[in-house]
C-alpha cells in the first residue's frame, strides 16, 4: 500500500496539469502520512499509577549485605496495542532527589555529586527502543537509560502480570496493566565511580508497575 501511494504521488506530479498539481500533491501527502502512522492508531496510552507502583534498587555494600533503596517520585506512560504487543513503547521519568534508603544522612550523600548529582541532573529517564515478545506474558525490552546526562542502552525482562478492567473504585472498569521488571546497570558506565570497589558497581533495579488507560 505504501509503494502504491508513492507511485500515485509520482504519477500525479508527472502528468497532471499545473492547476491540479497542488490539490493532487496535497491528497497524496495526506494519504502517505495516514499510512505511515496507521500502525500507531490502535496504541492506547496507559498512565503509571505511582500509588500502586514502585522502583527499588539494591547494591552490594562491602560484601556483607545488599543495601536496598527506592525512588518515591516518578511518572510515565506506556503505549500499548493489545493486538500487537511488540509495538508497545514506554517512557519513565524519575525525580532523582526522591532517592530513599531510610537514612537521611546517606540519602543526602546519594543526592550529592558523588552519586546522583541531583542539582545538575534532576531527572533519570528511560525510553524504550524495541520490544520483543518472548511468550504470551514475557517481554524483552531494549531502551535508553539517561543517568547523569549519559544515555546507555539497557535490557529489561518484563512480565505482563495482568491486563484487565480495574475491579475497584475510583478506577473501576478502566483497563489496567500490571507489570513486573528487573534489570541491572553498571553505574560506572555513567561516570558514577564513588566507593568502587567497596560499594558495588552493579545496581539491580526492580519495577512493579500498575498503569491505567487514559480516558481523556
Amino acid at each position: 500500500m505504501l509503494l502504491k501511494t508513492l507511485r500515485m504521488l509520482f504519477f500525479y506530479r508527472s502528468t497532471k496539469p499545473n492547476e491540479h498539481r497542488k490539490s493532487c500533491l496535497t491528497f497524496g501527502f495526506l494519504s502517505l502520512l495516514l499510512i505511515l502512522f496507521s500502525n500507531n492508531v490502535r496504541a492506547e496510552t496507559y498512565e503509571i499509577d505511582p500509588l500502586h507502583s514502585s522502583i527499588h534498587f539494591d547494591i552490594d555494600h562491602l560484601g556483607y549485605s545488599n543495601l536496598v533503596g527506592r525512588f518515591n517520585d516518578f511518572s510515565g506512560n506506556i503505549y500499548f496495542d493489545t493486538d500487537n504487543p511488540s509495538k508497545a513503547s514506554a517512557r519513565l521519568e524519575i525525580n532523582s532527589a526522591s532517592v530513599d534508603t531510610g537514612y537521611p544522612k546517606r540519602d543526602r550523600h546519594l543526592r550529592s555529586p558523588d552519586f546522583l548529582n541531583c542539582s545538575e541532573f534532576p531527572k533519570i529517564v528511560f525510553e524504550t527502543n524495541s520490544v520483543e515478545l518472548a511468550n504470551e506474558s514475557d517481554y524483552k525490552i531494549e531502551g535508553d537509560l539517561i543517568l547523569l546526562g549519559r544515555a546507555k542502552s539497557i535490557l529489561l525482562n518484563i512480565s505482563l502480570n495482568k491486563h484487565m478492567p480495574y475491579p475497584m473504585p475510583p478506577k473501576k472498569g478502566i483497563p489496567t496493566l500490571g507489570l513486573s521488571a528487573t534489570f541491572n546497570i553498571d553505574r560506572t558506565l555513567f561516570g558514577m565511580k564513588y566507593g568502587i570497589p567497596n560499594i558495588g558497581a552493579k545496581v539491580q533495579v526492580r519495577l512493579e508497575i500498575e498503569a491505567h488507560k487514559k480516558t481523556r
